[in-house]
């Protein structure tokens, strides 16, 4: 499969909420992932729960996952986690947790071959959830900003 000269991406967060119409809300998200058809999909706050919801879609076979929850995660079935899906394999994936993060918050990262056998560059793709704020406003601030440096502090400068 050859890629087009463009690469489309499709980011959401999905909500954690099992007990708020999962199901229509993960069929709705299914309806934009196949009306838009991205190469690429990043979604954040993923249950074990809704990751089964996806997995039973269509759309989800076209897509390899990149692994994304640790043993200590799937074992609590309320932790979120973020998912990466690419219509190419996914090569060099990470999860590296925040040093900041008390909820097990960190980001997840790979490589996408567009073109396997050419001369084109893989393509480095991540994709992350950072603490939640909670009142008062500042609440994690100082988590969150070094959750956005812990990798790429020029990050820093941009979100904050």
């Amino acid at each position: 499969m050859k890629w087009p000269k463009e690469i489309k991406f499709m980011t959401y967060n999905v909500w954690s909420r099992d007990d708020v119409f999962v199901h229509k809300r993960m069929q709705a998200i299914g309806s934009l992932v196949e009306k838009h058809d991205p190469d690429v999909i990043f979604f954040q706050e993923v249950t074990p729960y809704i990751r089964s919801i996806f997995e039973s879609s269509a759309w989800w076979k076209e897509y390899n996952s990149a692994p994304v929850y640790t043993e200590e995660q799937a074992t609590n079935q309320k932790q979120d986690f973020c998912l990466l899906l690419s219509k190419r394999p996914l090569e060099n994936f990470a999860h590296c947790k925040f040093d900041s993060s008390s909820t097990g918050k960190g980001y997840l990262e790979a490589d996408i071959n567009p073109d396997p056998g050419s001369t084109l560059q893989p393509i480095h793709v991540a994709t992350t959830q950072l603490e939640r704020p909670a009142p008062p406003a500042s609440m994690y601030y100082n988590e969150r900003r070094a959750q956005v440096g812990q990798n790429n502090p020029k990050l820093i400068s941009y979100y904050l």
